[in-house]
């Protein structure tokens, strides 16, 4: 007896087949990138974020403003965050000092007790 193949002629050349992979490939990292484009921008902050020094004395003459929001100023440019308001200096400058003060006091008492 002897077999006859069905599928004759239908693999496809070796040239073929890498136009079909590469094709394919391309497309895929075509819509992949597309997507993820358009997933950025839906999630895009369309809101301006309030600038806490705009339109203020400060911008026009930098003189003016004073030492503790200025090193507040340059220490939130230099950690890459927003500008705490001066209330906000004042609760941490006092909670350092606190935190500062009650771990001295506790070596104090472990020293003599």
């Amino acid at each position: 007896y002897r077999s006859i193949c069905p599928y004759m002629h239908t693999v496809t050349s070796p040239a073929g087949g890498a136009t079909v992979f590469v094709v394919s490939a391309m497309g895929c990292l075509v819509v992949i990138s597309l997507l993820f484009s358009n997933v950025w921008r839906i999630d895009h902050d369309w809101v301006k974020q309030a600038d806490p020094f705009e339109n203020t004395l400060h911008r026009r003459d930098p003189a003016t403003l004073n030492p503790t929001a200025a090193g507040e100023y340059a220490r939130s440019w230099l950690e890459h965050r927003w500008v705490d308001d001066d209330q906000a200096v004042m609760r941490t400058k006092k909670a350092l000092n606190n935190s500062a003060k009650s771990q001295a006091m506790a070596r104090i008492k472990e020293i003599a007790g």
